[in-house]
């Protein structure tokens, strides 16, 4: 995974051809959220460097759980999974069976989680070296953010 710049943008890029990701932190907030139970997506803001298919992303994500103030709090062990599908948006984009063309940029959610206040999120995206449908280009990560909302 590299961090490239493209027409002014910059993003992190996941080449083709091995595997590759990046993990991210996001703070929870730990007041102003709506009451009750809390879930998170991820919002991102992708795009490829060649026209096509963009090529199955996975993510992960472990979170650590806000610890009473002097209080030791036990690090997650493992990494759960969670559908961010970004292959499907990107075909077909306008109807006509004309996949996401070179340089487009498209914003994809993925699917919501559990969470706390006052929770930490890793998220980890990775790209596989036979990842499908094959991209002969880098897929491009501009932006990743969690979106906070009420459980349901």
């Amino acid at each position: 995974t590299l961090e490239r710049t493209h027409k002014g943008v910059l993003y992190i890029g996941f080449p083709t051809g091995r595997t590759s990701s990046a993990t991210f932190s996001i703070v929870v907030p730990d007041a102003g959220l709506p009451s009750g139970s809390l879930q998170m997506h991820m919002r991102t803001l992708v795009f490829g460097r060649a026209s096509g298919q963009l090529p199955e992303i996975t993510m992960t994500y472990y979170k650590i759980s806000r610890p009473t103030l002097h209080t030791p709090t036990v690090l997650a062990a493992t990494q759960t999974a969670f559908d961010y599908d970004v292959t499907t948006p990107s075909g077909d984009t306008d109807g006509s069976g004309t996949d996401l063309l070179v340089d487009n940029v498209i914003e994809v959610d993925s699917d919501a989680f559990s969470i706390s206040a006052g929770d930490t999120v890793f998220v980890t995206m990775q790209r596989a070296a036979d990842a499908s449908p094959s991209l002969a280009a880098d897929f491009g990560l501009i932006r990743i953010v969690g979106i906070v909302s009420r459980g349901v």
